[in-house]
């Protein structure tokens, strides 16, 4: 049986690797990673034990992420929470912002062509569709070149 040392488990650990990232580089398995976490009081992250509820997430927070195009990968590794929660906030926060328009409220949501921020538009806009531009974005917004050209398309077509 392998000695393990407890200050590089904790090193590893307090990275933010998993318990069977953890296990993998320092020759044992999960499980004996976790009774050592376990026996140094040290607590487990867990990926799911971050908002589970959209209701949790911060508005405001998510409302900046949104409006810096963010992509909803992103914000769920930003609120440590699935991509489907930040979908269902983001859906929420879509309303909100709606009923607020519809109400005359001092902050209606920013213009855009549906769910792509303004900002977003503007840049495709100014690629005038060339492929290099449009795919360029794509990685650095973190989407498929495919999707991209088609915001491309629906920018374009709505001027």
């Amino acid at each position: 049986m392998t000695r393990i040392d407890d200050t590089k488990l904790l090193e590893l650990h307090r990275s933010g690797l998993s318990s069977g990232e953890v296990a993998k580089r320092i020759g044992c398995c999960r499980q004996t990673v976790c009774n050592r976490l376990d026996a140094l009081g040290e607590p487990r992250f867990r990926r799911g034990c971050g908002i589970s509820r959209a209701a949790d997430i911060d508005r405001q927070e998510l409302r900046r992420l949104r409006d810096e195009g963010v992509t909803r990968a992103t914000m769920a590794g930003h609120f440590r929470c699935s991509q489907r929660v930040v979908a269902v906030a983001l859906e929420r926060l879509e309303r909100a912002d709606r009923r607020a328009a519809e109400k005359g409220a001092a902050t209606p949501p920013p213009p855009g062509l549906g769910n792509i921020p303004a900002a977003r538009v503007a840049a495709l806009v100014e690629t005038g569709g060339r492929y290099r531009e449009l795919a360029a974005l794509a990685e650095r917004w973190g989407e498929s070149t495919t999707r991209v050209q088609s915001w491309y398309h629906r920018a374009r077509a709505a001027a």
